[in-house]
């Protein structure tokens, strides 16, 4: 298994010592000495197209979306069914990640393949004080 594949299998099992491991790079002279010339794609996607950060948004982890998204993670990457982590977030009524990724310049007007916005499955689900605090307090 690649360093990709095991950073999103960290953040699914919202391991982030795992994650944090895998991110931690060594600079300088010695980074070529030491392989760390060829840099992690921290976008990478599994089979959906689920990159780390819609793992990341899905299970609520503040700390792990603010490594990824720190490590230049992809905000508004959309999986094959258009969905962004913004999305995930909303239907799981994580308010907090919520305002992280909406801090972070996630738009929330973008729609799925389905054309749902992350308003949509907010309310869907029952959450429906969660993304209005989310849009006044971000």
């Amino acid at each position: 298994m690649g360093k990709e594949q095991e950073l999103l299998q960290a953040v699914k099992t919202d391991d982030s010592d795992t994650a944090q491991k895998i991110l931690h790079r060594p600079s300088g002279k010695h980074a070529k000495l030491l392989g760390a010339s060829k840099r992690l794609n921290v976008n990478f996607q599994d089979a959906d197209g689920l990159a780390a950060l819609h793992y990341a948004a899905l299970n609520g982890s503040m700390e792990l979306i603010s490594l990824l998204l720190e490590n230049q993670a992809a905000v508004d990457i959309k999986d094959q069914k258009g969905m962004r982590p913004l999305h995930y977030a909303a239907w799981q009524g994580r308010t907090e990640p919520m305002k992280s990724l909406l801090r972070a310049g996630s738009s929330v007007n973008n729609q799925s393949e389905e054309g749902q916005i992350p308003l949509h499955l907010s309310s869907q689900h029952g959450h429906y004080d969660a993304y209005v605090i989310a849009l006044l307090d971000p």
